[in-house]
């Protein structure tokens, strides 16, 4: 869960990245591209979030996107 200013520890990121891994390892890919795609997906949430979360704070702010 993540802080109340939506921060996550370093724990929930390690977390997070560990059990992305094991999932696409259990899948039968290999470690070491397991762990760059796990990397790449968790990136792109995080990415996804922090967009949607601008979007909100600009439409509160009544500034428009171009």
């Amino acid at each position: 869960m993540p802080n109340p200013d939506g921060t996550r520890t370093r724990n929930e990121h390690r977390t997070e990245l560990i059990r992305r891994m094991l999932d696409h390892i259990y899948n039968g890919v290999d470690p070491d591209e397991a762990l760059a795609r796990a990397s790449a997906e968790y990136k792109e949430q995080i990415q996804r979030e922090w967009a949607h979360k601008e979007a909100e704070m600009m439409k509160f702010l009544g500034i428009k996107m171009q």
